[in-house]
């Protein structure tokens, strides 16, 4: 779900034992517009955001075919030939190209796991002739439906939190994004898991992540890795760091990587709240530095976030506490 594979500081040997039963909360949004209906779901997502720091939703409002459609599209860029994927790919991604391809290597050795296609979407979209034709068409139809879903999102986000609905949009929280389409490799043996993202915190205020049916995903719960069974028709929604860093703490993102088990391509599309070409600066919000008496964090641009995650070479969680007052 991350934009960029960053070695973390840890080696792959210690990492937590894993679960292979999947608790991530399920929310149905149907009746999101009900008012009975919405203060069940403002309390859902309440204990899945503090218990879990992600959920998956249904009834969330896209059409199914929009979201097999956009799936169809990454697969289509990724798997064209070379002279069709004419993006300059580079090791420490170009933050200043709105579209860019970010190939993915494992830490261990030079074996090449994914590539991602980055379009950064807004605030100020690239032109349309930027964008790969074999996905320009769907990616800029999915992204429409997936700001709608998500301008819902962060207005029950602020309920939850004791803020008025558009608080979290007045913050600036909704108007920056990155759309992630990753491809994933397939493992080269069933019987060996091949870690294909590192473990990581999303450097976004929140991700609405789309996936193909293979499975693979793994967020980390109460020191156990639980694994995210795919549910056709859903997204998952989890929390990222600048959201952590307006909330000062009050909410926090999660650890989460992806492993490949199956000698079969996976396909996901992340639509990261956050983009480096926004200027806008993030704070942490007055009311979270009444409760807690002080600021944990101080103010950054999403730009400023990403250059020292890459500039360090750590992880996003840890990336974090570079910002701490």
């Amino acid at each position: 779900m991350a934009i960029f594979q960053v070695k973390g500081k840890k080696k792959q040997g210690t990492v937590p034992s894993i679960v292979k039963a999947a608790g991530v909360p399920i929310i149905d949004l149907g009746k999101i517009q009900d008012r009975g209906g919405r203060e069940k779901i403002v309390e859902e997502v309440r204990n899945a955001t503090l218990t879990w720091g992600v959920f998956q939703v249904v009834n969330h409002g896209i059409p199914l075919n929009i979201l097999e459609e956009m799936l169809q599209g990454c697969e289509r860029f990724h798997e064209a030939n070379q002279l069709d994927r004419v993006i300059e790919g580079r090791v420490v991604p170009d933050l200043s190209k709105k579209v860019r391809l970010k190939p993915g290597f494992s830490t261990t050795s030079r074996r090449k796991l994914k590539d991602t296609l980055v379009v950064d979407i807004a605030p100020e979209p690239p032109a349309p002739e930027e964008i790969p034709s074999l996905c320009r068409d769907i990616l800029f139809e999915y992204v429409k439906h997936v700001m709608r879903l998500g301008e819902s999102l962060f207005e029950i986000i602020s309920e939850m939190l004791g803020l008025t609905s558009d608080r979290l949009k007045v913050a600036k929280c909704t108007e920056e994004m990155i759309v992630a389409c990753h491809h994933y490799n397939p493992a080269p043996d069933d019987t060996q898991p091949v870690i294909a993202n590192v473990s990581h915190c999303d450097p976004s205020f929140l991700t609405v992540l789309l996936q193909d049916q293979v499975g693979g995903l793994q967020f980390l719960h109460q020191g156990t890795w639980v694994d995210v069974l795919p549910l056709h028709g859903a997204l998952l929604i989890n929390i990222g760091v600048l959201l952590q860093l307006v909330t000062n703490d009050q909410i926090k993102s999660v650890p989460h990587r992806v492993l490949i088990r199956r000698k079969t391509t996976r396909t996901s599309v992340a639509c990261l709240y956050g983009s480096p070409s926004s200027k806008s600066l993030h704070s942490p919000l007055e009311e979270f530095i009444q409760t807690k008496g002080h600021a944990v964090y101080k103010s950054i641009t999403t730009k400023e976030y990403l250059v020292y995650i890459l500039t360090k070479l750590t992880d996003f969680t840890a990336g974090l506490q570079g910002f701490k007052l």
